[in-house]
């Protein structure tokens, strides 16, 4: 084997390596790292044989198609190693391979303007700093970003973009193949060309995640808006409870009066009387106090109204601080979405219920300090039996399971977390949170 020979098989060797260790950190290791190790070790092994054939047989073009079958494996090894919807794998792998066509761009110059072997040496070097910034903004950012941005997104849809993935895959493959791999003669409007329109594909890409992260953040404030709306009634109802109380002290004189006259005229039933239809129209005006966190009391006054005016049981004993280490929108993210997802599941249980001729679902909520921690527990009936997936329950409605996120995102501001669990026919609820 000649210098230049052996300069290829090290420092595509070497490439690989990084390559896998990339791959590495860009997958979810479903089956656990020791497979996810043994398919990156087949990946490898297999691009290194097509390499060692292709230097042997001294075959230049068979050696530019690795590049292409090297996609193919990284493909591959994401789509299997990797959890979640299939199309949404086949849609990240996809746009790896388009960055690592991207990569190819200026490997190429180089390998067409170099002599060798240095330009091996050059090529890898450019590979391995690209690929490796790639792995490393999506291990610190990219991930997170991506995840929040698509976290709606259905089957479905992920199989749309998986068209437009796709497509464009291919549009780009043939272009670059045409123009710098089956072209003798590589001029620098060729790899211009097919720079442009790589860079085109990627900005679409970038456009479409952006667009959708914007309309999700639309639809979150929209759902935000309307409890915000909910709180403010909630609030204006305690303030004019308030003012009603400031009233009632105003009138006491009065009412002490009117019974000072009727004692003096030893009409004792009169006064009993008097008593009891006052006692009862203070009773009407009361507003339950449930707590001493006013969004804690106003969502947990909303849940009490909503059962009440449905037939379903609802029990309540709350010991929430005035102040949590979240904020009052974020509260009402929390309490808003927790209890109208018991609600809602106590509406069902009812349907089933009624039809069944068994007892009346109920809604029942604890909580209380313990041990320097805030500790919430939601009991509400169910219907059926709760579906289960990575031990968060799976909603039933169509694009459902927005409220459990948005939850768990203003948790994880707080270093606090959340349990789900079925207990016969009760869903279980348990939030815990530091103070």
């Amino acid at each position: 084997m000649t210098g230049y020979g052996t300069a290829v098989l090290v420092t595509n060797g070497i490439t690989y390596l990084c390559y896998a260790a990339g791959l590495f950190l860009l997958s979810e290791h479903k089956n656990g790292i020791l497979k996810s190790i043994l398919r990156l070790a087949v990946f490898w092994l297999c691009i290194m044989g097509f390499c060692i054939f292709a230097v042997l047989n001294r075959w230049r073009a068979f050696y530019y198609f690795i590049n292409f079958f090297e996609l193919f494996m990284m493909v591959l090894f994401l789509v299997v190693d990797s959890s979640g919807y299939f199309f949404k794998k086949l849609f990240l792998a996809i746009a790896l391979g388009l960055f690592i066509l991207v990569t190819f761009i200026p490997c190429e110059f180089v390998l067409e303007r170099v002599s060798t072997p240095i330009s091996y040496f050059l090529y890898s070097t450019i590979r391995i700093t690209m690929v490796s910034c790639l792995g490393v903004y999506w291990v610190k950012k990219g991930r997170l970003s991506f995840e929040k941005a698509t976290e709606r997104i259905t089957g479905k849809r992920w199989g749309l973009l998986c068209i437009f993935s796709v497509t464009a895959e291919l549009a780009a493959i043939f272009t670059i193949s045409r123009l710098l791999m089956l072209n003798p003669d590589n001029s620098i409007w060729d790899y211009t060309v097919s720079l442009c329109l790589l860079l085109t594909i990627a900005a679409a890409y970038i456009i479409i995640i952006k667009m959708i992260r914007f309309l999700n953040e639309e639809s979150e404030n929209r759902a935000l808006k309307a409890q915000e709306a909910i709180l403010r009634g909630e609030l204006e109802a305690e303030q004019k409870f308030i003012e009603l109380s400031r009233q009632n002290r105003h009138d006491l004189r009065h009412h002490t009066r009117l019974l000072l006259d009727l004692l003096e005229k030893n009409d004792v039933e009169a006064v009993k009387n008097y008593l009891t239809q006052y006692e009862k129209s203070l009773e009407e005006d009361a507003l339950l106090q449930f707590c001493e966190n006013i969004v804690a009391n106003a969502m947990l006054r909303r849940a009490d109204a909503l059962c009440k005016a449905r037939g379903i049981s609802f029990s309540c004993s709350a010991n929430i601080p005035a102040s949590l280490p979240v904020s009052d929108t974020d509260s009402v993210i929390l309490f808003g979405n927790l209890l109208e997802n018991a609600v809602e599941a106590c509406l069902a249980a009812k349907g089933a219920t009624d039809s069944a001729s068994v007892s009346s679902p109920a809604l029942c909520v604890s909580a209380k300090v313990t041990g320097g921690k805030f500790c919430l527990s939601v009991r509400n009936s169910v219907s059926s039996a709760v579906t289960f997936k990575d031990e968060v329950p799976v909603s039933t409605k169509k694009n459902g399971g927005i409220g459990i996120r948005s939850m768990a995102r203003v948790l994880e501001k707080c270093g606090g977390m959340m349990t789900f669990a079925q207990e016969g026919g009760e869903f279980v609820t348990q939030v815990i949170v530091p103070l």
